[in-house]
């Protein structure tokens, strides 16, 4: 408050009022933004944290048996086969192909690698390069290189959006003169379109990029690893089967023990320079009564340590969001029953870091199908025909067999329900077309199938006579009938 008052009686004295001694972009600095109020919440981690979890997750990733096992699962979930890009217009196909294939590019193959990342890092950044063609380059940004991201600040409106990036710092190096900004490549309403440097925006950045981030809550702008709430159990479950094998390997050393009754020191001496090397297997030893040998193993107390060490999985697999027998392989508390319906949660988290990937790399291929259009690339190409689809294998623990034969009593069921009258032919329709699509099958409607079935039937009783009983459907063969 000292601080206040004095500003304020500093800026009266110069007949200005403190708000206008501020400057409207942000405050009093041009760093405001590194900065925060001490009863504000603070969503981001600091900087050093933020550093930290980086690479210890990296760490892990390389280090840790089962920190790469849930990375690893979550990304071959998640790419599975591969994904493309689908156009209607064969125009945009190649568009989207020379993006997709482009020796730089290389998703087809870079795929995996970038979900690997987003898993551990928790972030994407790619820088963009424009071909004259209308062609996009990608560019991988270390995220350790990034300094810190901006949200959305309207300075003249005043209106704020912490779900908005708008530019991405990177930290200065040594030769760099100042810090170098790129611009967030997003939608902007007023352009209605993305849009990533504009001529208003001056020589402010050096180029543009994409940024992504996961694990974060809204207010947040720098993304999370998927091992930063688990990196603590994870090294003391490292620590612990460390500690415990070698526990076990002193456990099991042994050696032999000569005792000698009566004997000097100078004799012991004498003794065990003449008998200094243990026997042999199938070899002699000769001693009077006063030599005893013996063998002796340490005994540490060394109890089965099977529970401490599944109580260690707990938070693991807990926070991983992954099974047990999926994540350490071992199935001793479940059956295939049991183990089918515990499939369910994880499915759906690695269908959500789908959808999550999927939708950033619709953003990106989006840009590239209107650069293409900006640089009369597809020219005679109708609006609606320049949308495109990521296509991307389904994640599903469907039983086929055990649908199908739901399925099929099912279907028995509804036939007979409708013969009592209980449910009309439409409802025992629509309730089998639903069960159908638990076989995979999606997209299925019932005015869409109803309609095919009227087209079908009236093609096949097409020209024939409603007085004439006789007469046989063109398609119809009658001998095949009788048969």
């Amino acid at each position: 408050m000292n601080l206040i008052n004095t500003m304020t009686r500093f800026v009266e004295s110069n007949t200005v009022t403190l708000k206008e001694a501020m400057p409207t972009s942000a405050g009093i600095d041009s760093d405001d933004h590194l900065y925060r109020r001490i009863t504000d919440e603070k969503s981001d981690l600091n900087p050093i944290l933020l550093d930290k979890q980086r690479e210890v997750s990296a760490y892990l990733y390389d280090v840790n048996p089962t920190a790469k096992r849930i990375i690893n699962m979550v990304r071959d979930f998640v790419v599975g086969d591969g994904w493309s890009l689908k156009a209607k217009n064969k125009n945009v196909q190649d568009v989207l192909d020379k993006f997709w294939n482009d020796p730089r590019n290389r998703w087809d193959v870079k795929l995996a690698d970038r979900i690997r990342d987003l898993g551990i890092f928790g972030e994407w950044c790619f820088s963009v390069t424009k071909q004259e063609n209308g062609n996009i380059l990608l560019g991988w940004i270390d995220p350790s290189s990034i300094d810190h991201v901006k949200q959305y600040r309207n300075t003249e409106t005043g209106v704020e959006n912490d779900e908005i990036y708008t530019e991405v710092v990177l930290r200065q190096r040594l030769t760099d003169q100042t810090q170098k900004r790129l611009k967030i490549i997003r939608y902007d309403e007023s352009f209605g379109k993305l849009v990533g440097i504009t001529p208003d925006d001056g020589d402010k950045y050096v180029g543009e990029c994409f940024f992504f981030a996961i694990n974060k809550m809204t207010r947040a702008t720098r993304g999370r690893s998927d091992l930063f709430c688990v990196a603590d159990w994870l090294d003391q479950h490292d620590k612990f089967l460390f500690n415990r094998a070698e526990r076990s390997a002193l456990a099991n050393a042994w050696f032999i023990d000569v005792k000698l009754d009566g004997f000097t020191d100078q004799q012991v001496r004498e003794f065990a320079r003449a008998n200094g090397r243990p026997p042999k297997a199938g070899g002699m030893r000769f001693h009077n009564e006063k030599v005893t040998y013996d063998t002796v193993a340490p005994n540490m107390g060394a109890g089965d340590a099977s529970n401490e060490e599944k109580m260690l999985r707990t938070p693991i697999r807990v926070g991983a969001g992954l099974p047990e027998h999926w994540l350490f392989g071992s199935g001793e508390d479940a059956n295939r029953a049991s183990a089918y319906e515990m499939g369910d949660p994880p499915i759906r988290m690695v269908t959500m870091r789908q959808r999550e990937a999927r939708s950033f790399i619709h953003d990106m291929a989006s840009y590239v199908v209107q650069c293409a259009d900006d640089a009369s690339m597809l020219v005679g190409v109708p609006d609606d025909e320049k949308g495109f689809n990521v296509i991307v294998p389904e994640i599903s623990k469907r039983d086929a067999q055990k649908n199908a034969t739901t399925l099929q009593t099912a279907t028995a069921s509804l036939a007979i329900a409708e013969q009592q009258g209980y449910i009309s032919n439409e409802t025992a329709g629509r309730i089998f077309l639903f069960l159908a699509t638990e076989l995979g099958y999606d997209g299925l409607d019932y005015d869409e199938e109803k309609k095919k079935i009227d087209d079908d039937d009236g093609e096949i009783f097409k020209g024939l006579d409603a007085t004439d009983p006789e007469q046989e459907p063109a398609d119809i063969d009658p001998d095949e009938n009788e048969e």
